[in-house]
């Protein structure tokens, strides 16, 4: 029908593949409240993937179909009206996500607090190699690197921990 060739006829037929797959996701999941078992694959295409969490997901979508009162028409109109009945049919369980924000904000003072120690430590250090040592010893910098490095190795895992026992 649109009498189209070369890079143009190819963009289109990926165009109906990813609508196809995204007809067959939409039947799939409207099939899905009658029949719990049924298995969509949205790895069919780019578009049923992006689409993932708004068809099936914790969200509200809206689907608006457009249609021509053209009599021309009247056989994509009548496929437009049908693929958005079906996706009519999609029931999904939207639930609030609720964080403990507290939790959150505790967690990151503990951090903070904690590499403002560092921070403390780190320039004691600094301060006790004097200023003649720090010009003579440049190459030294690695070392301390790597010593920082390994602190915070020792920070992370003894963080881990403590989130661990948190939970």
């Amino acid at each position: 029908q649109t009498q189209n060739t070369g890079k143009r006829m190819k963009e289109g037929a990926h165009i109906n593949r990813s609508l196809l797959a995204l007809g067959n996701c939409i039947n799939a999941l409207s099939e899905k409240g009658a029949n719990r078992s049924q298995y969509v694959n949205y790895r069919d295409s780019k578009l049923t993937r992006l689409l993932k969490d708004s068809l099936g997901g914790n969200s509200r979508t809206v689907m608006i179909a457009h249609i021509s009162p053209a009599s021309a028409s009247f056989e994509e109109s009548r496929n437009t009206l049908m693929y958005a009945d079906r996706a009519k049919n999609i029931k999904t369980r939207v639930k609030r996500n609720l964080l403990n924000i507290s939790y959150h904000i505790t967690q990151y003072t503990n951090i903070i607090a904690d590499l403002r120690k560092e921070i403390e430590r780190l320039k004691l250090k600094i301060d006790e190699q004097g200023p003649e040592r720090r010009k003579s010893e440049k190459a030294n910098i690695r070392d301390i690197q790597a010593e920082v490095q390994q602190h915070s190795v020792q920070y992370n895992r003894g963080e881990m921990d403590r989130l661990k026992d948190q939970l």
